[in-house]
Protein backbone atom coordinates (compact mmCIF):
# COMPACT_ATOMS: atom_id res chain seq x y z
CA UNK A 1 0.00 0.00 0.00
CA UNK A 2 2.82 2.37 0.89
CA UNK A 3 4.02 1.53 -3.08
CA UNK A 4 0.71 3.13 -4.44
CA UNK A 5 1.38 6.01 -1.88
CA UNK A 6 4.26 7.00 -3.25
CA UNK A 7 3.22 6.78 -6.70
CA UNK A 8 0.62 9.20 -6.20
CA UNK A 9 2.72 11.47 -4.55
CA UNK A 10 4.96 11.83 -7.70
CA UNK A 11 2.91 14.20 -9.62
CA UNK A 12 2.59 16.85 -6.48
CA UNK A 13 6.64 16.79 -6.20
CA UNK A 14 7.96 16.40 -10.06
CA UNK A 15 8.63 19.18 -12.63
CA UNK A 16 9.14 17.40 -15.92
CA UNK A 17 7.64 14.14 -17.83
CA UNK A 18 11.80 13.18 -17.34
CA UNK A 19 11.93 13.59 -13.39
CA UNK A 20 8.44 11.58 -13.10
CA UNK A 21 10.11 8.45 -15.20
CA UNK A 22 13.53 8.54 -13.98
CA UNK A 23 11.52 8.41 -10.04
CA UNK A 24 8.69 5.73 -11.06
CA UNK A 25 11.36 3.70 -11.76
CA UNK A 26 13.12 3.92 -9.28
CA UNK A 27 10.04 3.19 -7.16
CA UNK A 28 8.60 0.60 -9.49
CA UNK A 29 12.30 -1.33 -10.07
CA UNK A 30 11.86 -1.10 -13.72
CA UNK A 31 13.33 0.83 -16.78
CA UNK A 32 10.73 2.44 -18.39
CA UNK A 33 13.07 5.21 -19.68
CA UNK A 34 14.75 2.92 -21.89
CA UNK A 35 11.41 1.94 -23.30
CA UNK A 36 10.37 5.75 -24.15
CA UNK A 37 14.09 6.51 -25.30
CA UNK A 38 13.42 3.36 -27.98
CA UNK A 39 10.27 4.71 -28.50
CA UNK A 40 11.82 8.46 -29.71
CA UNK A 41 14.29 6.35 -31.69
CA UNK A 42 11.83 5.12 -33.92
CA UNK A 43 10.07 8.13 -34.06
CA UNK A 44 13.02 9.94 -35.47
CA UNK A 45 14.03 6.72 -37.61
CA UNK A 46 11.01 7.04 -39.37
CA UNK A 47 10.79 11.02 -39.65
CA UNK A 48 14.37 10.51 -41.81
CA UNK A 49 13.32 7.80 -43.56
CA UNK A 50 9.85 9.98 -44.68
CA UNK A 51 12.28 12.74 -45.33
CA UNK A 52 14.74 11.38 -47.57
CA UNK A 53 14.89 12.68 -51.22
CA UNK A 54 13.58 9.30 -53.51
CA UNK A 55 16.64 9.75 -56.27
CA UNK A 56 19.16 9.99 -53.21
CA UNK A 57 21.85 7.13 -53.29
CA UNK A 58 21.17 6.91 -49.31
CA UNK A 59 17.15 6.21 -50.47
CA UNK A 60 18.36 3.41 -53.15
CA UNK A 61 20.66 1.73 -50.63
CA UNK A 62 18.09 1.82 -48.17
CA UNK A 63 15.65 0.50 -50.76
CA UNK A 64 18.33 -2.33 -51.50
CA UNK A 65 18.49 -3.74 -48.16
CA UNK A 66 14.88 -4.55 -47.92
CA UNK A 67 14.50 -8.15 -47.89
CA UNK A 68 10.82 -8.54 -48.10
CA UNK A 69 8.52 -5.93 -50.06
CA UNK A 70 5.10 -6.37 -50.26
CA UNK A 71 2.53 -5.10 -52.84
CA UNK A 72 -0.18 -6.16 -54.71
CA UNK A 73 0.26 -7.34 -58.47
CA UNK A 74 -0.14 -4.09 -60.70
CA UNK A 75 1.26 -1.91 -58.23
CA UNK A 76 4.87 -3.24 -58.12
CA UNK A 77 4.94 -2.24 -61.86
CA UNK A 78 4.44 0.98 -61.04
CA UNK A 79 6.86 3.82 -62.25
CA UNK A 80 7.88 5.57 -59.55
CA UNK A 81 9.54 1.72 -58.81
CA UNK A 82 11.40 1.30 -62.06
CA UNK A 83 14.73 3.07 -60.69
CA UNK A 84 14.80 0.28 -57.97
CA UNK A 85 15.81 -2.75 -60.24
CA UNK A 86 13.81 -4.71 -58.10
CA UNK A 87 15.02 -8.57 -58.42
CA UNK A 88 13.74 -11.21 -55.92
CA UNK A 89 14.68 -14.92 -54.80
CA UNK A 90 10.89 -15.59 -54.43
CA UNK A 91 7.49 -14.57 -55.40
CA UNK A 92 5.17 -15.66 -53.42
CA UNK A 93 1.09 -14.36 -54.93
CA UNK A 94 -1.38 -14.95 -52.46
CA UNK A 95 -4.92 -15.33 -54.01
CA UNK A 96 -3.26 -16.18 -57.33
CA UNK A 97 -6.65 -17.75 -58.23
CA UNK A 98 -8.35 -14.42 -58.62
CA UNK A 99 -5.67 -12.52 -60.58
CA UNK A 100 -6.19 -12.89 -64.75
CA UNK A 101 -2.90 -14.05 -66.78
CA UNK A 102 -1.69 -10.48 -67.47
CA UNK A 103 -1.76 -9.63 -64.04
CA UNK A 104 -0.22 -12.37 -62.60
CA UNK A 105 2.42 -12.02 -65.35
CA UNK A 106 3.72 -8.58 -64.30
CA UNK A 107 5.32 -9.56 -60.73
CA UNK A 108 6.21 -13.30 -62.14
CA UNK A 109 8.94 -11.33 -64.22
CA UNK A 110 10.65 -10.03 -61.14
CA UNK A 111 11.25 -13.24 -59.19
CA UNK A 112 13.65 -16.41 -59.84
CA UNK A 113 10.82 -18.87 -57.90
CA UNK A 114 7.29 -18.81 -57.97
CA UNK A 115 4.89 -19.71 -54.76
CA UNK A 116 1.45 -19.66 -55.93
CA UNK A 117 -1.08 -19.64 -52.79
CA UNK A 118 -4.53 -19.43 -53.70
CA UNK A 119 -7.77 -22.09 -54.10
CA UNK A 120 -9.32 -22.47 -57.74
CA UNK A 121 -12.02 -24.06 -56.79
CA UNK A 122 -13.26 -20.59 -56.02
CA UNK A 123 -13.88 -17.34 -57.44
CA UNK A 124 -12.33 -17.28 -60.82
CA UNK A 125 -10.54 -13.83 -62.15
CA UNK A 126 -13.52 -10.86 -62.65
CA UNK A 127 -12.55 -9.23 -65.90
CA UNK A 128 -15.08 -6.20 -65.15
CA UNK A 129 -18.27 -5.53 -62.74
CA UNK A 130 -19.48 -2.39 -64.89
CA UNK A 131 -22.34 -3.66 -67.28
CA UNK A 132 -20.83 -0.89 -70.10
CA UNK A 133 -17.59 -2.62 -70.12
CA UNK A 134 -19.09 -6.52 -70.47
CA UNK A 135 -21.25 -5.00 -73.43
CA UNK A 136 -18.25 -3.71 -75.20
CA UNK A 137 -16.47 -7.36 -74.46
CA UNK A 138 -19.41 -9.21 -75.60
CA UNK A 139 -19.06 -7.32 -79.19
CA UNK A 140 -15.23 -7.78 -78.82
CA UNK A 141 -16.10 -11.54 -78.70
CA UNK A 142 -18.38 -12.07 -81.29
CA UNK A 143 -15.51 -10.31 -83.94
CA UNK A 144 -13.10 -12.53 -82.68
CA UNK A 145 -14.95 -15.64 -81.83
CA UNK A 146 -13.08 -17.61 -84.71
CA UNK A 147 -9.82 -17.31 -83.32
CA UNK A 148 -10.13 -17.37 -79.86
CA UNK A 149 -10.18 -20.62 -78.14
CA UNK A 150 -13.31 -20.78 -76.05
CA UNK A 151 -16.09 -22.90 -77.12
CA UNK A 152 -19.14 -19.92 -75.79
CA UNK A 153 -19.04 -16.62 -74.34
CA UNK A 154 -18.94 -18.14 -70.49
CA UNK A 155 -16.26 -19.81 -71.09
CA UNK A 156 -14.32 -16.93 -72.53
CA UNK A 157 -15.41 -13.97 -69.72
CA UNK A 158 -14.98 -16.66 -66.68
CA UNK A 159 -11.81 -17.96 -68.16
CA UNK A 160 -9.14 -19.50 -65.76
CA UNK A 161 -6.75 -17.65 -64.05
CA UNK A 162 -2.78 -18.73 -64.72
CA UNK A 163 -2.71 -20.25 -61.20
CA UNK A 164 -5.58 -22.62 -62.19
CA UNK A 165 -3.87 -23.05 -65.83
CA UNK A 166 -0.56 -24.41 -64.24
CA UNK A 167 -2.05 -26.15 -61.23
CA UNK A 168 -4.32 -28.77 -63.17
CA UNK A 169 -1.21 -29.51 -65.02
CA UNK A 170 2.10 -29.19 -63.02
CA UNK A 171 3.32 -32.40 -61.43
CA UNK A 172 2.17 -33.37 -58.10
CA UNK A 173 5.53 -32.73 -56.63
CA UNK A 174 5.35 -29.26 -57.40
CA UNK A 175 1.55 -28.85 -55.42
CA UNK A 176 0.46 -29.34 -52.10
CA UNK A 177 -3.32 -28.92 -51.07
CA UNK A 178 -4.46 -28.03 -47.33
CA UNK A 179 -6.89 -31.00 -46.03
CA UNK A 180 -7.54 -29.68 -42.68
CA UNK A 181 -10.71 -26.76 -41.78
CA UNK A 182 -11.30 -25.05 -39.23
CA UNK A 183 -13.40 -22.54 -39.69
CA UNK A 184 -16.87 -24.30 -39.94
CA UNK A 185 -18.92 -27.05 -38.55
CA UNK A 186 -18.61 -30.30 -38.97
CA UNK A 187 -21.30 -31.26 -41.15
CA UNK A 188 -20.99 -27.71 -43.18
CA UNK A 189 -16.59 -28.83 -43.93
CA UNK A 190 -18.14 -32.34 -44.65
CA UNK A 191 -20.37 -30.54 -47.41
CA UNK A 192 -18.03 -28.12 -48.81
CA UNK A 193 -15.80 -31.20 -49.45
CA UNK A 194 -18.02 -33.59 -50.95
CA UNK A 195 -19.75 -31.32 -53.33
CA UNK A 196 -17.10 -28.40 -54.09
CA UNK A 197 -13.31 -30.56 -54.13
CA UNK A 198 -13.74 -33.80 -53.86
CA UNK A 199 -15.69 -34.27 -57.70
CA UNK A 200 -13.04 -32.10 -59.30
CA UNK A 201 -10.20 -34.82 -58.31
CA UNK A 202 -8.61 -32.72 -54.86
CA UNK A 203 -8.57 -34.20 -51.58
CA UNK A 204 -11.28 -34.52 -49.25
CA UNK A 205 -10.61 -31.73 -46.64
CA UNK A 206 -11.09 -33.09 -43.53
CA UNK A 207 -13.03 -30.92 -40.34
CA UNK A 208 -10.58 -30.25 -37.11
CA UNK A 209 -12.53 -31.07 -33.99
CA UNK A 210 -12.92 -27.67 -32.41
CA UNK A 211 -14.55 -26.56 -28.79
CA UNK A 212 -17.98 -25.91 -28.00
CA UNK A 213 -18.05 -22.18 -28.00
CA UNK A 214 -16.90 -22.46 -31.80
CA UNK A 215 -20.61 -23.58 -32.33
CA UNK A 216 -23.19 -21.15 -32.82
CA UNK A 217 -24.86 -22.39 -29.53
CA UNK A 218 -28.49 -20.92 -29.89
CA UNK A 219 -31.55 -22.78 -28.55
CA UNK A 220 -33.00 -24.24 -31.85
CA UNK A 221 -35.46 -26.94 -32.51
CA UNK A 222 -33.41 -28.90 -34.73
CA UNK A 223 -29.58 -29.69 -33.83
CA UNK A 224 -27.80 -28.52 -37.44
CA UNK A 225 -25.66 -25.66 -38.21
CA UNK A 226 -27.05 -25.46 -41.61
CA UNK A 227 -31.04 -24.89 -42.84
CA UNK A 228 -32.62 -24.61 -45.88
CA UNK A 229 -35.28 -21.88 -45.79
CA UNK A 230 -37.71 -23.61 -48.45
CA UNK A 231 -40.06 -20.41 -50.12
CA UNK A 232 -41.73 -23.10 -52.66
CA UNK A 233 -42.30 -21.92 -55.97
CA UNK A 234 -45.46 -20.26 -55.95
CA UNK A 235 -44.11 -16.76 -56.16
CA UNK A 236 -41.88 -16.35 -59.15
CA UNK A 237 -38.46 -14.09 -59.58
CA UNK A 238 -38.36 -10.97 -61.64
CA UNK A 239 -35.60 -9.64 -63.42
CA UNK A 240 -34.76 -5.26 -63.50
CA UNK A 241 -33.97 -3.44 -66.36
CA UNK A 242 -30.61 -4.47 -66.60
CA UNK A 243 -32.09 -8.32 -66.31
CA UNK A 244 -30.85 -8.73 -62.73
CA UNK A 245 -32.83 -10.87 -61.30
CA UNK A 246 -34.63 -10.37 -57.79
CA UNK A 247 -37.20 -11.77 -55.61
CA UNK A 248 -39.26 -10.07 -53.27
CA UNK A 249 -40.45 -12.86 -51.17
CA UNK A 250 -37.21 -13.86 -49.88
CA UNK A 251 -36.16 -10.04 -49.44
CA UNK A 252 -38.58 -9.45 -47.19
CA UNK A 253 -38.14 -12.67 -45.50
CA UNK A 254 -34.61 -12.50 -44.44
CA UNK A 255 -35.51 -9.30 -42.22
CA UNK A 256 -37.82 -11.46 -40.45
CA UNK A 257 -35.16 -14.05 -39.61
CA UNK A 258 -32.67 -11.85 -38.31
CA UNK A 259 -35.35 -10.80 -35.88
CA UNK A 260 -35.91 -14.47 -35.01
CA UNK A 261 -31.92 -14.78 -34.13
CA UNK A 262 -32.01 -11.05 -32.66
CA UNK A 263 -34.02 -12.79 -29.46
CA UNK A 264 -31.06 -14.87 -28.53
CA UNK A 265 -28.44 -12.56 -26.31
CA UNK A 266 -25.36 -14.48 -27.49
CA UNK A 267 -25.97 -13.12 -31.11
CA UNK A 268 -24.60 -9.38 -29.77
CA UNK A 269 -21.35 -10.59 -30.01
CA UNK A 270 -21.83 -12.52 -33.45
CA UNK A 271 -20.83 -10.83 -36.49
CA UNK A 272 -23.40 -11.49 -39.62
CA UNK A 273 -23.20 -12.03 -43.33
CA UNK A 274 -26.06 -11.70 -45.76
CA UNK A 275 -25.04 -12.66 -49.55
CA UNK A 276 -26.71 -12.68 -52.79
CA UNK A 277 -25.67 -13.32 -55.99
CA UNK A 278 -27.62 -10.30 -57.94
CA UNK A 279 -27.18 -6.68 -57.33
CA UNK A 280 -30.86 -5.85 -58.09
CA UNK A 281 -31.44 -8.05 -55.03
CA UNK A 282 -29.10 -6.45 -53.32
CA UNK A 283 -30.64 -3.52 -53.57
CA UNK A 284 -34.15 -5.07 -52.39
CA UNK A 285 -32.22 -6.47 -49.42
CA UNK A 286 -30.71 -3.08 -48.13
CA UNK A 287 -33.82 -1.81 -48.25
CA UNK A 288 -36.00 -3.93 -46.43
CA UNK A 289 -32.76 -4.09 -44.04
CA UNK A 290 -33.30 -0.27 -43.37
CA UNK A 291 -36.70 -0.54 -42.55
CA UNK A 292 -35.57 -3.23 -40.02
CA UNK A 293 -32.40 -0.53 -38.50
CA UNK A 294 -35.20 1.95 -38.88
CA UNK A 295 -37.55 1.29 -36.38
CA UNK A 296 -34.67 -0.23 -34.04
CA UNK A 297 -35.91 -3.40 -33.70
CA UNK A 298 -32.90 -5.10 -33.51
CA UNK A 299 -31.71 -5.52 -29.96
CA UNK A 300 -28.81 -7.86 -29.96
CA UNK A 301 -27.98 -7.53 -33.76
CA UNK A 302 -25.70 -4.98 -34.23
CA UNK A 303 -25.91 -2.96 -37.42
CA UNK A 304 -22.50 -1.48 -38.00
CA UNK A 305 -20.31 -2.28 -40.76
CA UNK A 306 -18.20 -4.56 -39.24
CA UNK A 307 -21.06 -6.96 -37.72
CA UNK A 308 -23.35 -7.25 -40.46
CA UNK A 309 -22.30 -7.09 -43.83
CA UNK A 310 -25.04 -7.44 -46.50
CA UNK A 311 -23.18 -7.56 -50.22
CA UNK A 312 -23.30 -10.14 -53.58
CA UNK A 313 -20.57 -13.11 -53.57
CA UNK A 314 -17.79 -11.16 -56.07
CA UNK A 315 -16.99 -9.04 -52.53
CA UNK A 316 -17.44 -11.82 -50.32
CA UNK A 317 -14.30 -14.00 -51.06
CA UNK A 318 -11.57 -13.72 -48.07
CA UNK A 319 -14.19 -12.98 -45.67
CA UNK A 320 -15.57 -14.98 -42.71
CA UNK A 321 -18.77 -14.24 -40.43
CA UNK A 322 -20.33 -15.95 -37.43
CA UNK A 323 -23.44 -16.62 -39.10
CA UNK A 324 -24.52 -16.69 -42.80
CA UNK A 325 -27.64 -16.32 -44.80
CA UNK A 326 -26.65 -16.87 -49.00
CA UNK A 327 -30.56 -16.20 -50.57
CA UNK A 328 -30.44 -17.69 -53.65
CA UNK A 329 -33.52 -15.65 -55.28
CA UNK A 330 -34.12 -17.72 -57.89
CA UNK A 331 -37.81 -19.28 -57.87
CA UNK A 332 -40.48 -20.72 -60.15
CA UNK A 333 -41.49 -23.76 -61.89
CA UNK A 334 -39.77 -23.48 -65.19
CA UNK A 335 -36.41 -21.78 -63.04
CA UNK A 336 -33.15 -21.64 -64.05
CA UNK A 337 -29.70 -21.27 -62.46
CA UNK A 338 -28.05 -18.91 -63.86
CA UNK A 339 -24.63 -18.17 -62.45
CA UNK A 340 -26.26 -20.53 -59.45
CA UNK A 341 -24.50 -23.21 -61.87
CA UNK A 342 -20.85 -21.64 -61.45
CA UNK A 343 -19.56 -23.94 -58.68
CA UNK A 344 -17.02 -21.45 -57.74
CA UNK A 345 -19.43 -18.92 -57.15
CA UNK A 346 -21.22 -21.15 -55.18
CA UNK A 347 -18.53 -22.51 -52.77
CA UNK A 348 -17.92 -18.75 -52.22
CA UNK A 349 -20.99 -18.48 -50.86
CA UNK A 350 -21.81 -21.30 -49.15
CA UNK A 351 -18.70 -21.55 -47.12
CA UNK A 352 -18.15 -17.80 -45.28
CA UNK A 353 -20.11 -19.11 -42.12
CA UNK A 354 -18.13 -20.16 -38.40
CA UNK A 355 -21.22 -20.99 -36.94
CA UNK A 356 -24.59 -21.24 -38.63
CA UNK A 357 -25.05 -21.14 -42.58
CA UNK A 358 -29.02 -20.37 -43.24
CA UNK A 359 -29.91 -20.90 -47.08
CA UNK A 360 -33.13 -19.04 -48.74
CA UNK A 361 -34.25 -20.59 -51.70
CA UNK A 362 -37.21 -22.35 -53.63
CA UNK A 363 -35.57 -26.02 -52.86
CA UNK A 364 -37.37 -28.25 -55.37
CA UNK A 365 -37.46 -25.57 -57.90
CA UNK A 366 -33.63 -25.61 -58.17
CA UNK A 367 -32.87 -29.15 -57.46
CA UNK A 368 -35.10 -30.02 -60.60
CA UNK A 369 -33.38 -27.68 -63.05
CA UNK A 370 -31.87 -29.50 -66.31
CA UNK A 371 -28.68 -28.79 -67.06
CA UNK A 372 -26.86 -29.83 -70.63
CA UNK A 373 -23.88 -30.61 -68.40
CA UNK A 374 -25.58 -32.71 -65.76
CA UNK A 375 -26.09 -31.98 -62.23
CA UNK A 376 -24.27 -28.42 -60.84
CA UNK A 377 -22.37 -29.01 -57.21
CA UNK A 378 -25.42 -26.64 -55.85
CA UNK A 379 -27.71 -29.48 -57.05
CA UNK A 380 -25.64 -32.05 -55.19
CA UNK A 381 -24.79 -29.46 -52.13
CA UNK A 382 -28.76 -29.29 -51.96
CA UNK A 383 -29.63 -32.89 -52.24
CA UNK A 384 -27.25 -33.76 -49.79
CA UNK A 385 -28.90 -31.94 -46.83
CA UNK A 386 -30.95 -34.02 -44.50
CA UNK A 387 -34.18 -34.02 -44.15
CA UNK A 388 -34.83 -31.72 -40.83
CA UNK A 389 -32.35 -29.12 -41.82
CA UNK A 390 -35.16 -28.17 -44.82
CA UNK A 391 -37.70 -25.88 -43.29
CA UNK A 392 -40.66 -23.84 -44.30
CA UNK A 393 -41.77 -21.73 -41.17
CA UNK A 394 -40.10 -20.20 -38.40
CA UNK A 395 -41.76 -22.28 -35.71
CA UNK A 396 -39.72 -25.07 -36.81
CA UNK A 397 -36.38 -23.48 -36.08
CA UNK A 398 -37.29 -21.01 -33.01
Amino acid sequence: MGRFTQFKNLLEHLNSANEFIDAFDKISKTDIKRYFELIDIHKNWIDAVISLDENSSINQKLVDSIRVVGATCNHIAAKKYSKYNFAFDYVIMDEAGKATTAEALVPIIFGDNLVFVGDHRQLRPMLTSNREVEKWLREKYKKEAEILEFNNWDDYFNRASLFEQIITTIEDSYKSQLTECRRSSEDQVKLTSKCFYEPFGDEEIIPKERPQEKEHNLDLKIETSIIFFDIGHSYRSQKDGNQSPFNTKSAKLIPELLKQLDKFPIVKDYSFGIITGYKAQLRKLKSELQKLHGKNKLKNIKSNSEKLVVSVVDRFQGLEKDIIIMDLVRTGHDNTLGFLANSNRINVALSRQKRLLIIVGDYNGLVNVKLPKGEASLQKYLRALKPEWIVNDFKQVF
